[in-house]
């Protein structure tokens, strides 16, 4: 079994979390695309969960956060990748 189908009863799989997840970001890229930007940054909170499963899924071996850690994770036409964590003790 992968481990991102593993869930809980009645919850979701990582997969089905990473679904939402990047339904959601690529509605905004998609969105900012159709602007003209070329350039530019949002902030996205979630919970650590969210956050080391799309860690996992653009390619982070063991990824973990702490409280408060802030992820960059950037895109371009190639897709998504992770960049580092900002704030590193």
């Amino acid at each position: 079994m992968d481990r991102f189908d593993n869930h809980f009863p009645d919850g979701e799989t990582v997969w089905e979390v990473l679904e939402r997840v990047f339904t959601v970001l690529n509605t905004i890229y998609d969105y900012q695309c159709k602007k003209g930007y070329e350039e530019w940054n949002i902030g996205i909170v979630s919970h650590a969960g969210v956050i080391t499963s799309l860690m996992a899924a653009v390619g982070v071996e063991s990824p973990r956060v702490d409280n408060c850690d802030v992820v960059l994770i950037s895109r371009d036409e190639t897709g998504y990748k992770f960049e580092k964590k900002l704030f590193e003790k």
